[in-house]
């Protein structure tokens, strides 16, 4: 869990975020700092990728967009399904699920994201 402010809100809420465990041990341990030294290297992060490449992975897709509500309807389900849990990551829009505003000064953002601090 990690704590989120709602600045148009004021209010503060407790939300799940993928991966929270391993960002609390990277960042808010004496042992992060040598730990992410390692983690962030090609070699390390492709064998941390390994297990979401493969075919059965594909059944965690279900479940993570429970947990985390990730609208399945907003996305172009290839024919068979995601082939992976990493494919899933690389989706195409449905049509109108995401229009883009009429407002020519409104920032775009190229992907979904949650920015943290």
């Amino acid at each position: 869990m990690v704590q989120v402010r709602d600045r148009a809100r004021d209010t503060l809420s407790d939300e799940r975020q993928f991966g929270s465990a391993a960002l609390r041990l990277l960042y808010g341990t004496r042992w992060g700092g040598p730990l992410r030294a390692l983690a962030i290297r090609p070699l390390v992060s492709e064998l941390a990728a390994l297990t979401h490449r493969g075919r059965r992975s594909a059944r965690d897709i279900a479940p993570f967009c429970a947990d985390y509500g990730v609208a399945v309807a907003d996305f172009v389900r290839p024919p068979g399904g995601w082939a992976s849990f990493a494919d899933f990551f690389v989706r195409d829009w449905a049509d109108g699920a995401r229009p883009l505003p009429d407002d020519p000064d409104a920032l775009l953002s190229p992907a979904d994201a949650k920015l943290l601090v």
